[in-house]
């Protein structure tokens, strides 16, 4: 864009941090300060890159106002990638404790169900109702489990449901009919395959997807 509008290459100025790595041999210490210099016959006039290492190679002056900005810069997309790490962090932990909360409850829905089976209650709407609930609980946990994140939540109820439970289940018979055309199961090959499928549940890893086969092969006995 430089060039279509001056009629001239720039001249690039790049500050980068130590997760960007190039070839030693491909730069070399230029006239800028604390800057390294990168081929660019190409694509631009000059190219310079300073990271942390070559604003840090040179002593400290605080008088030297452009070492002073690289540092500033430097720190600043350091500062930036470690608060995102921390928030991809805590997001983690808070879908980790609404999974473990949604088990929970599952198993005190399945403890109520063995408690009226064993004391011969038999109640059809105790049942609809336990059974009903298992099932949003279970829809809940699969959602957050999914790979494209959470969706805000809607007003279309029981065709939303059916559309998640239509996923789950085109979900199962893949894996079913991948598994039954091969003598041995790979796990990380159906996941890849499932991948590019549509209409389906995509889990985060191929772990996750054997672990929810194994409950619906088991539910299903």
């Amino acid at each position: 864009m430089a060039y279509r509008r001056y009629k001239t290459l720039p001249t690039l100025l790049i500050f980068a941090t130590n997760t960007i790595t190039i070839p030693t041999d491909n730069m070399h210490r230029s006239n800028v300060f604390c800057g390294l210099s990168l081929p660019s016959e190409y694509w631009a006039k000059k190219c310079y890159l300073i990271n942390l290492a070559s604003a840090s190679s040179v002593s400290i002056n605080i008088h030297e106002l452009f070492q002073a900005l690289s540092m500033f810069l430097l720190n600043q997309l350091t500062f930036a990638r470690d608060a995102l790490q921390q928030s991809v962090e805590r997001e983690t932990e808070l879908l980790d404790a609404i999974i473990s909360v949604c088990d929970t409850s599952i198993r005190d829905y399945e403890q109520i169900l063995n408690t009226v089976e064993h004391l011969q209650y038999d109640s059809l709407n105790v049942r609809q109702e336990v059974v009903c609930g298992m099932q949003k609980l279970q829809q809940v946990k699969r959602r957050f489990e999914e790979v494209d994140g959470l969706q805000e939540p809607t007003d279309q109820g029981n065709s939303a449901t059916s559309a998640d439970e239509e996923r789950y289940q085109n979900t199962m018979k893949f894996v079913e009919k991948y598994k039954a055309m091969r003598k041995r199961m790979n796990w990380r090959d159906c996941y890849n395959q499932l991948t590019q499928k549509s209409n389906v549940i995509k889990y985060k890893n191929p772990e996750v997807l054997h672990i929810q086969f194994s409950k619906f092969k088991k539910g299903n006995q």
